[in-house]
């Protein structure tokens, strides 16, 4: 192991999962003397650049997303050849942003170029990933095996090419990504769990408080495109709710934006950017959020019972939303689209119902495991 080593970190753009859960690592391993500069784009690049991580912009590879919110699946996988020159053109840039670093290790959070990249020039790297392979959505039914396998087995041979696969989600019997895991054979003697990237914010004081309970947080990321159907669908909810009796916040996870809820109507507030959402998640009686890995792991962690959205036809988040479902600790809607406001309020008065036995049960293990700890003792031992 080498001390302050200078670690390359490029990051999956697209969502603050993966930027949250890279900049927590960061940090862990800032505080044993080593440094780090980054790469992503999007949410991603701002959100690191916002935690004061040095961060290079680059090409962005992604889904193709819908006017609707949707993940448009088939179109992303008819026109392959677009994505393919993308894969080209950053694996060219990632290997000219590591000659010009010259890093001790790659340490990629869900980006498959820069590990090639360190492969090729004789470095060492860490992959940090929970979706190892492509998720085709429910909807297409007995077609999904016949999609999923041949990237699946392709996908395997590029993540195998890391000295370590560090898997940010509890052990099993409660992995939340179980599904996403179980199908790459070519990684399965490297991966190591960590836990759960979360940090609180117990020395900072709430910007806001819900005027009465029970309380609603709804927190809306994901790609910009998914965003603004939902929003509408949680205000209106939220609206129905507090005619219930309940107080409801939503978050636009907008990064950069305002942090200061402002009331919408009677009982209902808004932030297009909620300073230290941790604080509102905890103390919340029921979550309602996309189905992101790293959202369903703060719930987790808090006990807190949630109402989990997967974007329409996004195969990875109703992975997840359905294994929370099987922990018993989430109920999950996989149309949204087809879901009214008022529904949603109805599942979120179900979601209050939760078992809490299991929910405090599935929080004693997330908070038995020490991220910081093990993750930054996972990246030293290959350094």
């Amino acid at each position: 192991m080498s001390k302050g080593s200078l670690i390359y970190a490029p990051v999956y753009g697209t969502g603050l999962g993966h930027s949250y859960r890279t900049a927590a690592m960061l940090r862990a391993l800032s505080s044993r003397g080593h440094r780090a500069v980054a790469s992503s784009w999007g949410e991603g690049l701002r959100y690191l650049r916002s935690s004061d991580i040095p961060c290079v912009e680059v090409p962005e590879l992604d889904v193709l997303w819908g006017e609707e919110g949707k993940m448009r699946f088939r179109d992303t996988l008819r026109n392959m050849a677009a994505p393919f020159a993308r894969f080209l053109h950053q694996l060219e840039v990632e290997g000219a942003l590591i000659d010009r670093i010259s890093p001790a290790m790659v340490l990629a959070d869900s980006r498959a170029t820069p590990l090639l990249a360190a492969k090729r020039r004789g470095l060492r790297s860490a992959l940090v990933i929970n979706q190892a392979r492509l998720m085709a959505p429910r909807a297409l039914g007995a077609l999904r095996p016949a999609i999923e396998v041949p990237p699946a087995q392709m996908l395997g041979l590029l993540w195998s090419s890391a000295d370590v696969v560090i898997v940010p989600d509890l052990p099993p019997p409660y992995t939340i990504a179980s599904e996403q895991l179980g199908a790459i054979p070519q990684i399965r003697g490297k991966l190591k769990f960590v836990g759960l990237p979360i940090e609180g914010c117990q020395d900072v004081e709430p910007a806001w408080r819900p005027p009465h309970r029970p309380f609603a947080l709804f927190t809306i990321s994901g790609p910009e495109e998914t965003k603004r159907p939902m929003l509408l669908k949680s205000v209106a909810a939220a609206k129905i709710l507090a005619r219930r009796g309940w107080s409801a916040l939503i978050s636009a996870a907008r990064v950069g934006s305002s942090g200061n809820p402002r009331a919408v109507d009677e009982g209902v507030y808004i932030c297009d950017w909620c300073n230290c959402i941790d604080q509102y998640m905890a103390s919340a009686d029921v979550i309602v959020a996309r189905a992101g890995h790293t959202t369903i792991g703060r719930a987790i962690y808090y006990g807190r019972p949630s109402v989990l959205i997967p974007i329409p036809f996004h195969g990875e988040q109703e992975s997840n939303a359905l294994s929370a479902q099987r922990m018993g600790v989430a109920r999950a809607i996989l149309r949204s689209d087809l879901m009214s406001a008022s529904e949603l309020a109805d599942e979120v008065e179900a979601a209050a119902s939760i078992d809490r036995g299991k929910l405090e049960l599935a929080s004693a293990v997330a908070r038995s495991v020490d991220f910081a700890e093990l993750s930054a003792t996972a990246v030293e031992e290959i350094l």
